[in-house]
């Protein structure tokens, strides 16, 4: 069962993705591939970006978790410096700006929507495997490194993916409206 600290973070989460599929429903499937003229990403691709990151931080999430079975230096409590530094990744991630995605998942292939989706859908199951049986002596620890925003705790972590899902809804619109 998830923990109860974790449990309204991810509900957020889930119906954030729930309502980005339902707007996409029934539309046709060459929205999906059509490059925008700034040669961006595709809706698809979007989707992709999604998945990698989240299967990037699920990968990220279980080798510390893994870790900590054996480890002998243990994770950092999450404090003062911990909530700054996600509190900057939030307001960034607000702004309505173009932000660079980091290299480990800035390189999305072209794809269609069923994969993109696929490939999210599948992500998604393992964050929600690891959020699910997430070791609560584990809470309030520094537990993911965000590659711009530095260590953030595993709350503060969902909510980044929440917040980074909301961060492209204007280009989704965009692309949309092509």
């Amino acid at each position: 069962m998830m923990p109860a600290a974790l449990a309204p973070t991810w509900q957020k989460l889930e119906e954030s993705r729930l309502q980005l599929l339902s707007l996409l429903e029934n539309k046709p499937s060459e929205r999906f591939t059509q490059i925008p003229a700034d040669e961006g990403w595709t809706l698809s691709q979007v989707l992709h970006h999604f998945g990698d990151v989240e299967g990037g931080v699920a990968l990220y999430l279980q080798k510390k978790i893994d870790a900590q079975q054996t480890a002998t230096e243990p994770l950092k409590d999450s404090g003062m410096a911990t909530k700054l530094r996600y509190l900057s990744l939030k307001g960034a991630l607000a702004a309505p700006v173009k932000i660079k995605a980091p290299d480990i998942v800035a390189n999305v292939p072209r794809c269609t929507f069923e994969q993109g989706k696929a490939h999210w859908e599948k992500s998604r199951l393992a964050l929600q495997a690891i959020a699910t049986y997430f070791p609560t002596q584990l809470l309030g620890k520094e537990i993911f490194k965000h590659p711009l925003a530095g260590a953030l705790d595993m709350e503060q972590t969902l909510s980044f993916i929440h917040l980074h899902h909301q961060h492209h809804q204007a280009q989704i619109k965009r692309l949309l409206e092509l």
